[in-house]
């Protein structure tokens, strides 16, 4: 089952950012998806990356149940498997610590640890 809540808008200075809760895996990201928030208190999350060829997609990703130390949050590319688009050179990120966070962007050909 795959679900996610998208909980309203945040605007600072003009930009707008979609605000999504997620907590079944796994779950597609989507560009409207910006903040995301992850509940990994009942099980490890897994969050699918759409495609890295539009410049300037960011997600700001946190393990907002503190559990990711245990039931890791798992970040996957598009073109898993075969190197074609990679986060800092791994087809995979993993969170594995509770509370953490981790911003992504993409530069048009991959994702960029920020």
């Amino acid at each position: 089952m795959t679900s996610k809540t998208t909980m309203g808008n945040l605007k600072c200075n003009g930009l707008q950012l979609g605000i999504t809760n997620v907590s079944t895996t796994p779950v597609t990201l989507t560009t409207s998806d910006n903040i995301i928030l992850v509940d990994t208190s009942a099980l490890a999350i897994t969050l699918n990356l759409p495609s890295a060829s539009t410049t300037g997609i960011t997600y700001f990703i946190k393990d907002n149940a503190g559990n990711a130390g245990t039931l890791n949050i798992t970040i996957e590319t598009v073109g898993e498997g075969d190197d074609s688009e990679l986060i800092d050179d791994s087809e995979t990120k993993i969170i594995n610590g509770d509370y953490v966070a981790l911003t992504i962007c993409s530069d048009g050909t991959k994702w960029n640890i920020l």
